[in-house]
């Protein structure tokens, strides 16, 4: 892949910025997931009710894996942009 050539000093800051942003939407989403995802239903719930709970849940953990995972992804692609306009 070629380099990119970052002639702008705003762009480098703005990029700067980007990559503080998903820093902290990163650890944010850790927090939230680690915090405030829901447990198991009541013991009291029984059958599909149950099963509905799990399977949602099941998608909503799955769901915000793949949105760290982007969000992952969006920061390596910043800070590799940031480095190569700094080299420029």
């Amino acid at each position: 892949m070629m380099p990119i050539a970052i002639a702008s000093p705003d762009t480098l800051v703005r990029l700067e910025s980007q990559l503080t942003a998903l820093r902290r939407a990163i650890a944010e989403l850790d927090r939230c997931m680690l915090a405030h995802l829901p447990g198991e239903p009541a013991t009291g719930w029984r059958g599909p009710a149950r099963e509905a709970y799990a399977i949602v849940l099941d998608r909503l953990r799955r769901n915000l894996i793949e949105v760290r995972a982007c969000l992952v992804q969006a920061q390596a692609l910043t800070a590799a942009a940031l480095a190569a306009g700094e080299e420029s």
